[in-house]
């Protein structure tokens, strides 16, 4: 507030994933069983401030039910590996990031994951 009254004070860092910037949430449709980068780390504070980063999984706003960690969950780039009973289904990741400035502000950014069914082969190699 002291910005929008002042025109000075800290600002809210900008969420940038996957090269996306915006408020609207990233759709990421890949296959079951691979292994989904998350970057976040063009990420940018408008004051220059230090950014510390948590990715985490807000499972009330998906349907896909069973327990899926993140790996590296408190850096700016994170790895998930699609389960392969998720192909139908929603998971709804949070990327929170936080500036060091007076006082400390978070902006979030939401990733839709919507997995299909990866390609399947026959014994010959035929899809």
């Amino acid at each position: 507030m002291d910005w929008a009254a002042y025109g000075k004070g800290n600002r809210n860092p900008i969420v940038i994933v996957n090269g996306e910037k915006g408020l609207n949430p990233i759709i990421i449709e890949p296959e079951t069983e691979e292994e989904l980068q998350l970057n976040a780390s063009k990420s940018v504070d408008p004051d220059k401030d230090k950014l510390t980063f948590h990715w985490w999984i807000l499972p009330e706003a998906g349907t896909y039910t069973s327990t899926v960690s993140i790996r590296e969950a408190d850096k700016a780039n994170a790895i998930l590996r699609i389960p392969q009973d998720a192909a139908g289904k929603e998971l709804h990741i949070i990327c929170e990031v936080t500036d060091n400035g007076t006082p400390a502000l978070t902006s979030y950014r939401r990733v839709i994951i919507r997995p299909k069914l990866g390609e399947t082969f026959n014994l010959s190699g035929q899809r």
